[in-house]
Parts: C-alpha cells; structure tokens; sequence
C-alpha cells in the first residue's frame, strides 16, 4: 500500500496541464484567437506569446475585435478537430499594417511587454484575444495556450496512511510474537528422585501456534490485499498528451440579449484617461491635446476657453471644471446587440467633489448585486462647494479604433430621472422617435424659440424654465436688459440677437420611465452697431480680449454657445421637458469689417 501510494503521486501521476503551440507566419500584423478556441478545454487559460521585439495582447467581444481589424490581414488561430492541435489560417486584407492596439478604449483590457508575453485569463466564448506587435511588424509568432488538468490522485492519502497503520500493526504484533516465543518454555517443576538410569534427553516440543494470533494474521493478510486491489482498478487513468477539443456547455454560447457598450471598469479607466488629458490641456492651454479626448460643441468651448487665457490669464473660462478628487456618480452607457459592429457609440456619466451625496441609493437585486439596480440620481444640490458643481460628460466613440472623446461638457443643475444600471445600458433612441412628447432632433429648435420669444412662443408650455439658469442668462428678459444698458451709454448702442438650435449631433438616451435624456446645442448671435451716425462701438472684457480691436465704427458680431441636457418625458404625459444640465460661453467676437 505504502509503495502504490507513492507511485501514484510520481511515475503514474497524470500531467497537470495541456499544452498547445502554434507557430505564425507571414506579415499579417495581427493574430486573433477567439473564445471559441480558447474554451476548448476547461479551466483558466494561461497564454505564452514570444515575439522579436513589441508583444502586446487585448481582448473584448468578438465583434469589437473583428470591427478593430476592419480590412487588415491577420492570422485566425484555432484548434483542428481532426489532430486536437492549434492550427493558423492567413485572412489576406488591404491593410498591412495597423495603429497600436495598446491602450485602445475598445478592450476589456490588455498588456504590454518586450520579447515575451504570459498572461492568464478566462475568456468566454463570445470574446476574443487580440495579438500584435507594434502595428506594422509582423505579429508575434510563437504562441502557446495551456489549461489545467485535474491531477489529484484521492486514494494516494488512504493507500499511504492505511499502509502505513497496517505497518506499525505488523510490527507490533512481531514484537508480541518474539516476546511470546522467548517467555514460553512451559512449566518448572522439581522431579522426585528415582534410581539414576540411563539419561534419556527429551526434546522439547515446538511452540503451538495461538489459534487467535492465525486468525489475525489471516485479518491482516486479507487487508493488504484488498487494499491493493481497490486503488489499482479506482486510480484515475492517465490523460493523453494531446487531448482532443472538448467546448464545456453553455460556455460556447453567445449571448442574444443588448449588452452595454462598456463595462464600469472600462468605463472607469475611460474617464481616467479623460481626466488626465483634459487637466495636461488645461496646464499648457493646447487645444491639440484636448483634441485627443474632446470633440465637437465641448472641444468648441474649451478652444475658445484657451484663446482667451493665452491673451489673457485673468480670464474666466466657461467651460466646466472637473472636480478635485472627482467621483462618479452615474454611469450610463449606450446599449448594443453583442454581435453589432456599428459606430458611434455613447456613454454618459456625472461626476461629483469627493464625499458629495446622491438623493437614492442603488437596491441590491434577488443575487445581492447592486448593480443590477437603476442607477441613483446625482442631486446637485450635494455639491461639496459652489466653485466644485456636480459635471456631466458625454461622450462618444466615433469608430471601433477610435477613442471615446467627449462630445458634451456641462454643469448639472437639476436631478437625472431614474436610468437603467450601468450593466444593462440605455436604449438610443431615433432623432425623430414618437415615443416622447417631443421628438428629439425638435427639442433643440423649440427651446431656441422660447429663449427668444419667452412666452409668446408655440412651445412655450412643453418647457419649464422656472429653475432653468441658461434660460436666465440667454432669455428675453436678459436680452432686454442688455439692450437697455447699451441703449443707456452717452454713446448708445444697437444691440440685436438671433437665438437658434445648433448644428451638432443630438444623442438621446432612454430613461426608466419611458423618457429619454437628449442633448443638444444653441447659438445665440449678439449684433451690437452704433446707435448715431459717426460713433464707434467701444469693447470690453472678453470680446476686446478674442476681437483684439477695443473700438470699431461698424461694430461687433459676438457668437455664444450653449449646450443642453434635455429631459424629455414619454409621449402622453403632461410632464414638461426640463434642461436638467448645461455649459455656455463666448466662443467668438470680432469687429465687423
């Protein structure tokens, strides 16, 4: 027993692992393994990957990386059916070379390293492992997969412990058995004397063996050899080197249900990445840097932001500020199909000064996760300080290799209605969708007309102002009073203004109740010209500061931008639409030639 024990555990121990390799070829920059492969065994995958130089590695859905790929070559590695080994097939494209997939906001993650690669993860079926080396080099060609073998052998502790009991049994009773032949020379007694005769010498007999003691070492012998018997035909068989592939269960497959277009970790790391280079553009007042992560009405602001304090570093700018020690408090990103390749892709997320509150919290499902909960409303009346008020960042992902870039910038100003949990993700709703009370690509052009023309407008009742700060500041009565200040100079001025929707591109995102959370831009023109004949309009603050001209005779034209988060609620409800966040400023003034 003692002995099979021990060879259990080394000359029949089964392998602990299988081991698969492949060896590319060619100039295809890319190599894709896919889920599928990758399951063909089960347990945790451990991935070797040697190249010349760069070896880089990222994995994400199947679709987001077959999307990256778009028409490059690559090499597609799967398992042969026939053989049970890692085969390489070339898929021939236009393009031979490929940016960096390092970093790339598309992955679940990915890992960088110089010659050598090991990674260790558990992919399902529905995502894929992407491999390169710096784009325009081949990539990496020696690659190796290896899954865990189940080596336990359950009998070598019983078979060593029982040999060994059964051991110190048998030498025990050897001792006992000594100890009983040496002690057993039968009884002494004292012969009487009789006439001396011829010595006879008796030999003593040879001890009995006890009946008892014959029993127990039959017990014992019959042990020994059942014990033998038992492990040899129960010990597990030995696996074969190159086992053929075996996809475990539902593992393989792919999920039909929308999933969000982000997971919170990647979603996380995306606004980290945004905050780093939002604030290095703010330090050197480059719009090329923010260009890297700010598109659009935001990049827009935040341009004319930086012109003002390269003339002027006094200068307020009107673009939001993320908070110190910013938090995310909502998170919201677009819903798609897990097999969709289609472009753009939004995601939405407000961030709050550390320690500020929201008005709920998320409730725990029936599995306890929590996340599973809608997502709770930011309150931006929690705000930490004045000067640190709660932002909202949407961004969007123009195409699979590119970015998430933030499209709209603003300051909150009122409670985001109920939205679905992060890891469900929102509906996008159509530009012209009739599920709400208003269509969306309509919102921006109604709100225009109620700015200029307050309640004399037709959309005047579908929206309520009453707590709407970018309404205060761009309405008719500001207008009015602008118009009576200029009209009031010794010298006075003509002030007149054109308020309408702007041209960029609207997203709308379904909330829980049936509602959507819709953004958009505004522009408002302001004409200021000479109130008398022969007078010069005289510039101040920031539009002497971007026109460079501090008098003109013909005047100036100043352009003012503005962008909204709408709440628009379901169509049949008396609800009014309400701006629930927005950012403006002065994006352009100039003398009028």
């Amino acid at each position: 027993m003692l002995a099979f024990g021990i060879v259990q555990r080394t000359i029949l121990a089964p392998p602990s692992s299988v081991e698969l390799s492949v060896a590319t070829s060619g100039s295809a920059p890319l190599t894709v393994i896919e889920g599928s492969t990758l399951q063909s065994h089960s347990g945790r995958q451990t991935i070797k990957i040697d190249g010349d130089d760069a070896v880089t590695a990222a994995y994400g859905r199947t679709s987001d990386v077959y999307a990256w790929i778009g028409d490059a070559s690559y090499n597609l590695v799967t398992v042969d059916p026939a053989t049970g080994q890692l085969v390489t097939t070339v898929h021939s494209g236009a393009e031979n070379s490929v940016p960096s997939i390092a970093d790339s906001d598309l992955w679940y993650d990915d890992y960088q390293d110089t010659r050598h690669l090991q990674l260790s993860v558990t992919l399902p079926s529905d995502d894929a492992l992407l491999i390169a080396a710096d784009g325009t080099e081949p990539a990496p060609s020696h690659i190796s997969i290896s899954w865990p073998l189940d080596d336990s052998t359950p009998w070598t502790g019983p078979l060593i412990i029982g040999g060994a009991v059964l051991l110190i049994f048998g030498l025990v009773m050897l001792l006992i058995a000594i100890y009983r032949i040496r002690t057993r020379h039968g009884p002494k007694r004292k012969m009487p004397k009789v006439p001396k005769q011829k010595t006879i010498r008796s030999v003593r007999p040879a001890a009995r063996t006890s009946t008892k003691s014959g029993s127990l070492g039959a017990i014992v012998v019959l042990l020994a050899v059942g014990a033998l018997a038992v492990p040899a035909a129960s010990s597990p068989a030995r696996a074969d080197d190159t086992p053929s592939p075996t996809p475990t269960g539902d593992a393989t497959a792919a999920p039909s249900e929308p999933v969000p277009a982000v997971t919170t970790s990647q979603l996380d790391r995306i606004v980290d990445r945004v905050e780093a280079t939002i604030g290095q553009a703010d330090s050197t007042l480059d719009p090329t840097v923010a260009a890297t992560r700010m598109t659009g009405p935001a990049l827009q602001l935040k341009t004319a932001d930086y012109a003002l304090k390269s003339k002027d570093a006094n200068a307020t700018p009107d673009s939001p500020a993320i908070p110190a020690d910013a938090e995310v408090k909502l998170e919201l990103p677009q819903q798609v199909s897990p097999t969709s390749d289609t472009w753009p892709r939004s995601v939405m997320v407000v961030l709050a000064p550390k320690g500020a509150s929201t008005t709920s919290s998320p409730t725990p499902d029936a599995s306890g996760d929590a996340t599973a909960a809608p997502s709770s409303t930011p309150d931006p009346s929690a705000t930490a300080t004045p000067s640190q008020p709660f932002v909202v960042l949407v961004l969007q992902q123009a195409t699979a290799r590119d970015n998430y870039k933030v499209d709209y910038f603003l300051t909150l100003q009122a409670p985001i209605p109920e939205v679905a949990a992060p890891t469900t993700g929102a509906a996008v709703l159509a530009p012209d969708s009739a599920l709400l009370s208003m269509s969306p690509k309509k919102v921006a052009a109604a709100y225009a007309d109620v700015l200029a023309n307050d309640t004399a407008s037709a959309s005047a009742s579908a929206f309520d102002l009453s707590a709407d700060n970018l309404a205060k500041a761009w309405g008719k009565a500001a207008q009015a009073a602008e118009q009576q200040k200029q009209a009031a100079l010794a010298s006075p001025n003509n002030v007149a203004y054109t308020t309408a929707a702007g041209a960029d591109d609207l997203i709308a995102l379904a909330t829980t109740d049936a509602g959507a959370l819709v953004t958009a831009t505004v522009q408002q023109a302001m004409t200021v010209t000479p109130g008398e004949a022969g007078a010069k309009v005289i510039a101040q603050g920031d539009v002497l500061t971007l026109s460079g001209v501090d008098r003109s005779d013909k005047g100036y034209d100043v352009t003012y931008g503005g962008q909204v988060l709408f709440y628009v609620p379901a169509l049949g409800t008396s609800e009014p639409i309400t701006v629930l966040a927005y950012a403006q400023g002065l994006l352009s003034a100039q003398a009028i030639q």
